[in-house]
């Protein structure tokens, strides 16, 4: 089932993923990256672990890990939308 979402919204993701990313090392993406396949909605309990596992226990981290698995979770209904809307145009 696809939720529509404004596009203005989804935009706004996109724009905080990207500062996000930009923050962050190749090795601590890699990480995120690996750790969303396996589990795409983090407790805050498991967001702590992996801040701990990083060795960056610093507040701004932390919010900016959890901007990056919501945004990127965001950015995948993003694609499920315009995917959806192309079907409905074709048809």
């Amino acid at each position: 089932m696809v939720y529509h979402w404004s596009w203005i919204f989804l935009t706004e993701c996109a724009a905080k993923l990207i500062i996000v990313e930009n923050k962050l090392t190749e090795e601590q993406l890699l990480y995120f990256r690996q750790y969303y396949m396996i589990n795409r909605l983090p407790r805050i309990n498991e967001l702590r672990s992996i801040s701990k596992e990083l060795n960056n226990e610093d507040f701004d981290f932390f919010l900016d890990l959890e901007t990056w698995f919501y945004c990127r979770r965001m950015a995948e209904e993003a694609t499920a939308q315009r995917q959806y809307e192309a079907k409905k145009i074709a048809a």
